[in-house]
């Protein structure tokens, strides 16, 4: 079960998120677009960038996806790309496929990546020798991919400032154009399906919870709750 934990407000969401990882409960947080604004007016990209990692990882698209959510109420409303445009735009990737690096390169072209001879910042990819590394539009740590000949011998995460890998992944998608005027959207809410559980956190929603918790209520009660996967449970924690 994927499980929607809705705050009243980002004090909250914060407070939330942060306390989750104390009792071992992977989350991922949903930025709110307005909570950095940049000098020109348009959407903030690094926050642009979090919310569509946020939202691929939680709808499965990414073998690191967490089944928990945190947002904001008033993320409810706000227009992200609709499901099928990231479906359509992710590349699956995985270790043992067979992958033509120069065909891959023209691919990035294609979507609007730039090569570099070092990546350092999103939507640029560099080639050195079997070495590949791209930094998605969605990601929040850039790319390495190793290849042996055409084979996709490793994938790993790096550090963008010491070029050092932090942790390799079997599996990944890549998001291979970024959100833009013409993009489809949709109301967060409608990413919401039948069967997620909804967990109101000092909140009133339009729609029913499954659980509505005070400010007495604690990370571990959320924990539990994820532990178990109950969806019928309703009531509330103060």
């Amino acid at each position: 079960k994927r499980i929607w934990l809705i705050c009243k407000d980002a004090r909250v969401q914060e407070q939330v998120h942060g306390e989750l990882p104390i009792w071992g409960v992977p989350a991922l947080c949903f930025p709110r677009m307005h909570a950095a604004p940049v000098a020109s007016g348009l959407p903030d990209p690094d926050a642009q960038a979090e919310r569509i990692s946020a939202l691929t990882r939680f709808a499965g698209q990414d073998a690191e996806g967490s089944r928990l959510m945190v947002i904001c109420q008033d993320s409810l409303e706000e227009e992200v790309p609709a499901l099928q445009e990231l479906e359509s735009q992710r590349r699956p990737l995985h270790a043992g496929m067979t992958l033509d690096p120069e065909s891959f390169q023209q691919e990035l072209i294609g979507s609007g990546y730039h090569r570099v001879p070092v990546v350092s910042e999103r939507g640029q990819f560099a080639r050195r020798g079997g070495i590949l590394d791209v930094f998605s539009w969605q990601g929040e740590e850039p790319l390495r991919i190793e290849f042996f000949d055409d084979v996709v011998e490793s994938l790993r995460f790096f550090d963008i400032h010491s070029q050092t890998s932090v942790r390799r992944l079997e599996r990944l998608s890549l998001l291979l154009q970024a959100a833009d005027g013409e993009t489809a959207t949709t109301p967060l809410q409608q990413f919401i399906r039948s069967d997620d559980v909804i967990i109101s956190i000092e909140c009133d929603l339009p729609f029913p919870a499954h659980l509505t918790l005070t400010s007495g209520a604690r990370a571990d009660e959320i924990e539990e709750l994820n532990r178990q996967g109950r969806p019928a449970l309703v009531g509330t924690v103060s």
